[in-house]
């Protein structure tokens, strides 16, 4: 479970229960239903919902809730996992995005190339290298 932060309990403390009862209707992937069944079924009327997605608390708890599920990693490997398989079946997009990702996991290696040294005879680098080991160095031809 997700920790909540600090905005998203203060944005739920100043919520009524049945505004977090309707933010956790939003948020369930499986809800049932439109949004004006929802406030029927209730006895309200559906301009409340609309009035509650405009005020400032609730749309705070609401973004919050949204950021946290959309990085769940359980919903992250779902999508990851439907990659993996249409990319076995043939899926070339998915192939590519799925290898995206893939390659989005390994550590990157930085070159840095000084181009100090391109132009340099081998004479010179044997100089610079016994600049940098000084008296310590054994590099020996």
């Amino acid at each position: 479970m997700v920790d909540e932060s600090y905005e998203s309990k203060l944005a739920k403390s100043v919520l009524s229960a049945r505004q977090v009862e309707y933010l956790e209707w939003l948020m369930d992937p499986e809800r049932q239903g439109s949004r004006k069944a929802w406030a029927e079924a209730r006895g309200m009327a559906p301009k409340t919902l609309y009035n509650w997605m405009h005020d400032r608390w609730f749309n705070a708890a609401y973004e919050q809730r949204l950021a946290e599920l959309n990085i769940s990693p359980d919903r992250i490997q779902g999508v990851i996992d439907s990659l993996h398989k249409a990319a076995k079946a043939g899926d070339t997009k998915a192939a590519s995005l799925y290898l995206q990702y893939v390659d989005r996991l390994n550590p990157k290696r930085i070159v840095i190339e000084d181009t100090r040294i391109v132009n340099m005879s081998d004479a010179d680098l044997r100089n610079e290298l016994e600049m940098l080991l000084g008296d310590n160095g054994v590099f020996e031809d």
